[in-house]
């Protein structure tokens, strides 16, 4: 702070005092020195050096320094003459450079004398090369050109491998190039070239370069120009000590043999580029390109290369003259492709110039007319080729070059045209959003004229670059959006009666409807209908409006407003017609969002939808409101709720759609709440209803059943006989006649059954399913004989259906009943014993082919049955041989043996039980089959009841199990094949039945089990 402090106290001193001592004496710096003043008083230094050097040879006579001697006092008299020199160059202000001094000649000429002494007298000095090479120098001062070769060959000759042999080639070959002498010029160049590299390598290549440019050999040259600048640089050299930059003008010269070489190059610039090695050497190169180009007449490359000028040297003396030749080039060509990057040079250079301290305000001033004029002039050509061609690419990129113009010289009086110029283009271009604000811009300050035009101009440009929101960033979205606002408004409020009110007010409405802001845009589009009814804006208006209501969802003011304006006459009928149509749509959608609500409104759920239904009473849309209700209460557990609104619907609107549907639902949920009496009702009357056979059978069999559970025989009857006369097949009709049949025989109505059955057997419907379950029916009521012959059909048929196979299975297991009663019914006492021995055991062989016959048919149910009665029949046949008397006469050892013989049989036998009913208790197990059979086998029992918990066999005690009349044909045995003994003896066990089948799971069982065999021989 104190340091700021005193900063401020000094300024305010020193102003002091340069306000109140205007008459303190100033400092003024001191005077250059004379500069022939100098030189003289340099001119005495020398002197005084040269006679101390005489003095010290003098001293030194016999020394072996003694020649350096010499060779410093003749460097001092050539030192001297230089100063003479400039003092006549001096004196002569500076004029011109050949200049004549007496002192300067006198004095080399001395020099020219000391070195011939040196070289006479000091034959073995070892700086002979040196001296030979400045006595040449100096001859070559003093024009004496024949003397100065011959010193210099000397050099070459006498000395090739001095230092100096370089520079006298190099010499000599600028003596033969000045006097056009090519051939010696270029051997003198070609001589060092053929040396090792030294410093003076890069001058011979850029002295032969010349002599190749002078031979025209431009390619030739070019490449030794290249070469020269690429050693330079490699090196880092900048020409050695010589007083020119031989890379920079290696490059500048380089100019003339490219152009020639390469008529049309493609990337100059960069060739330019990589061989400079500083700005200002590219920037000289390149204005010499410039010039070479133009002059050529291509002034496309020109434009190119003046381009990079004016883009690097902006603030170059010669920027205007670049900006002129790029003015011109670009008129001659005809080609405005670059017009935006050229304005922007044109400009950029006078925004670089225009404070330049080294140029005056007036020439200041004539560097901004003069500027101003080629930005305009480049421009407004631009302009007119873009409309000649019509190229949009162009009319934006003259847009661009009409911004720049704009940004430096808005000032000007052709400012207000240019702003015209630049909404035109822009809009041509299909800038829209630039267009907008181009017109926005002329709109300010244009004339009344022209006013109008440019707003609506700008309210459309805007409301085109809306339209295409996507592509513009949302700041931009904004600013087209308050841009059309702002000019809508004003025309709005300036031309009350023009003629684009409608389509500034729709737009201006549009406005707020992109930006979602619903309120306002649905107030003007509504605004703009009732003024402009018949419109195409007013049409348009009138669907965004109700639009806007749709996306905040007020539906319900949306079908307000949308009758009131249908109720407007001046609008087409057409659109009228549509707006109703919305109307009808968004009463859809407020249903959508009633419905919606009632999804989440827990207890009471349906009441907004009833009252919603009720507010459209008698409409189409209130009985959608009650159908939701419906579905939507169906959800919940209420059933009366559900019925409530089920009823309602189908008393409010009995001849709608769904009314099958719903009673359907109606009646599946009175299933579930266990109300049969009235899903009954419901399946009866959805049925009624139905018009697809299809759909209604399964209701139909749904009534059908509940009025068979409910007793309701005559309801049942008539539903099945719907569906039995509607039926398209053999095979549905028995489906569904055996479906009927089954729940009238679980209501014990076996008559009913018989007779469903029955009258479908006779409409032609035959199976072995059918015959089965008549056959059963018929057993139920006591009728066996009619029973049988079911039976004996259903066993007849031969069917791969594993259905049909089982009603064949069943039919021969309980025609095979007759036979087991047979076997069981024989007991001693009854005659001879050998015979009842005999009769039993033929019995017995009967039974078990008749179960095999069973087991063999596939049918899990009936074979375990099978497999239970023959564990039945074997233990009954262990029991029978236990219980067998001894035959009269026979001895007490004959008897043991004939015991023991028969225990062995009967050990078989029940042997034969427990395998047969451990193969029903596995195959139960497996099979999932809990028969009575099944359950018989699994608790290690044959079976000693009926096969099926609900058959009971219809016959007395006694008597045979189906009492049917002997037929002949009919009921006939298989004659089991057996191996007859003696009447006396049982039957062995190679003398059992055997199935006449081979591969069901029953008989490999068998085959896989031991048999044990005993002797039978008896007494």
């Amino acid at each position: 702070m104190m340091s700021r402090a005193f900063g401020f106290s000094a300024l305010a001193a020193l102003l002091l005092c340069a306000s109140g001592c205007a008459s303190t004496r100033v400092v003024q710096p001191p005077a250059p020195e004379d500069e022939i003043a100098r030189l003289q008083r340099n001119v005495t230094k020398v002197r005084f050096a040269i006679q101390s050097t005489k003095d010290q040879i003098d001293r030194s006579r016999g020394q072996a320094y003694l020649p350096d001697l010499y060779l410093r006092l003749a460097e001092l008299h050539v030192e001297e003459a230089r100063y003479h020199y400039f003092i006549a160059y001096e004196g002569q202000k500076r004029r011109e450079k050949a200049v004549t001094s007496v002192q300067a000649r006198l004095l080399k000429e001395r020099a020219v004398g000391i070195y011939e002494r040196i070289l006479q007298e000091f034959p073995d000095f070892a700086d002979r090369d040196k001296v030979l090479f400045f006595i040449s120098h100096e001859y070559r001062e003093l024009g004496e050109f024949d003397k100065m070769r011959e010193f210099l060959r000397r050099i070459t000759t006498e000395h090739p491998q001095s230092r100096y042999r370089n520079e006298a080639l190099l010499v000599l070959g600028d003596y033969h190039f000045d006097r056009s002498e090519l051939d010696d010029a270029e051997r003198s160049y070609q001589s060092i070239l053929a040396s090792p590299e030294s410093g003076t390598h890069a001058m011979a290549r850029y002295k032969l370069a010349w002599v190749r440019i002078n031979r025209l050999d431009h390619a030739g040259a070019l490449k030794l120009f290249e070469e020269a600048i690429t050693k330079l640089l490699d090196e880092g050299e900048e020409g050695g000590s010589r007083r020119i930059d031989l890379r920079r003008e290696a490059l500048i010269d380089l100019v003339f043999p490219y152009t020639e070489v390469h008529k049309k190059p493609v990337e100059q610039l960069a060739y330019f580029r990589r061989l400079a090695d500083s700005r200002t050497t590219y920037l000289a190169a390149l204005s010499k390109l410039g010039r070479r180009w133009f002059v050529k007449g291509e002034f496309a490359l020109a434009g190119q290369v003046y381009r990079e000028l004016l883009a690097l040297g902006a603030d170059d003396e010669d920027s205007v003259e670049w900006v002129q030749r790029l003015y011109d080039g670009v008129l001659r060509e005809k080609r405005f492709d670059f017009v935006a990057q050229d304005v922007r040079l044109v400009c950029g250079v006078y925004a670089a110039r225009r404070y330049d301290w080294r140029l005056g305000a007036k020439e200041k001033e004539n560097l901004r007319v003069e500027l101003e004029a080629y930005a305009r002039d480049l421009a407004t050509k631009g302009h007119q080729a873009a409309k000649d061609h019509r190229d949009e690419t162009l009319f934006a990129r003259v847009g661009d070059a009409y911004d720049t113009y704009l940004a430096f010289f808005a000032d000007q009086p052709a400012s207000a045209e240019i702003r015209m110029n630049l909404a035109e283009v822009r809009t041509a271009a299909g800038q829209s959003l630039l267009a907008g604000r181009a017109w926005e811009r002329v709109m300010q300050d244009a004339p009344e004229a022209e006013r109008q035009s440019a707003t609506v101009n700008a309210v459309s440009s805007y409301a085109k670059s809306l339209e295409q929101a996507h592509k513009l960033a949302r700041l931009e979205q904004a600013q087209a959006r308050s841009g059309l606002r702002k000019a809508a408004r004003v025309y709005l409020a300036s031309w009350p009666r023009g003629a684009d009110r409608a389509g500034v007010k729709f737009q201006l409405a549009r406005t707020f409807y992109d930006e979602a802001r619903y309120d306002d845009a649905a107030e003007l589009f509504a605004a703009l209908v009732e003024e402009y009814p018949s419109s195409p804006e007013g049409e348009a208006a009138a669907e965004l409006a109700l639009d806007s209501l749709r996306s905040r969802e007020d539906f319900g003011g949306l079908v307000v407003l949308a009758r009131r304006m249908a109720s407007n006459e001046r609008i087409p009928p057409k659109v009228r017609a549509d707006l109703m149509a919305m109307a009808s749509g968004a009463e859809s959608r407020a249903l959508e969002g009633v419905t919606l609500a009632a999804g989440s409104g827990g207890e009471g759920m349906v009441d907004g939808l009833m009252a919603f239904a009720s507010s459209h009473q008698g409409s189409s849309i209130g009985e959608r409101a009650l159908v939701n209700a419906f579905i939507t209460a169906r959800n919940s557990d209420d059933l009366e709720q559900v019925v409530e609104v089920g009823e309602r619907l189908l008393r409010d609107y009995p001849d709608t759609e769904v009314a099958p549907d719903v009673l359907a639902s109606l009646g599946k949920m009175s299933v579930q709440a266990a109300d049969f009496q009235r899903a009954a009702r419901y399946f009866d009357e959805a049925a009624a209803r139905q018009k697809d056979p299809a759909a209604r059978t399964p209701t139909l069999r749904a009534a059908g059943t509940l009025m068979a559970y409910l007793g309701d025989g005559q309801g049942a009857r008539r539903a099945f006989g719907a569906v039995l006369s509607g039926a398209a097949s053999d095979a549905a009709r028995e489906e569904v006649a055996l479906t009927f049949a089954e729940l009238l025989e679980l209501s014990g109505d076996w008559a009913g059954s018989a007779d469903v059955l029955g009258r479908t057997r006779a409409a032609g419907v035959g199976s072995a399913r059918l015959e089965f379950r008549l056959g059963q029916a018929l057993a139920r009521l006591g009728r066996g004989g009619d029973a049988a012959s079911h039976f004996e059909r259903a066993a007849a048929i031969s069917s791969a259906d594993p259905e049909q196979a089982e009603a064949v299975a069943g039919a021969r297991y309980l025609l095979a009943a007759p036979a087991y009663d047979q076997f069981a019914s024989i007991r001693f006492g009854g005659g001879a014993d050998a015979q009842v021995i005999q009769a039993k055991f033929a019995a017995l062989s009967r039974v078990e082919g008749a179960m095999v016959d069973v087991i063999e048919r596939q049918s899990a149910q009936w074979a375990l049955a099978a497999l239970g009665r023959l564990a039945m029949a074997y233990d009954d046949a262990a029991t029978f041989l236990e219980k067998a008397p001894l035959p009269a006469g026979v001895d007490e050892a004959g008897g043991a043996r004939y015991r023991a013989a028969l225990a062995s049989r009967a050990e078989d036998y029940r042997s034969k039980s427990q395998e047969a009913i451990s193969t029903c208790a596995a195959k139960a197990g497996e099979l999932k089959v809990f028969t009575a059979a099944a359950r018989a086998c699994l608790s290690g029992k044959p079976l000693a009841g009926e096969a099926e918990d609900r058959v009971e066999a219809p016959a007395r005690r006694g008597a045979p199990r189906w009492p049917w009349p002997a037929r002949s044909g009919r009921g006939s045995q298989r004659t089991p094949r057996t191996t007859r003994r003696s009447a006396s003896s049982p039957p062995s066990t190679s003398g059992r039945a055997t199935p006449t089948r081979r591969g069901s799971w029953w008989t490999r069982r068998r085959r896989a089990a031991p048999t044990r065999r005993r002797s039978t021989s008896a007494a």
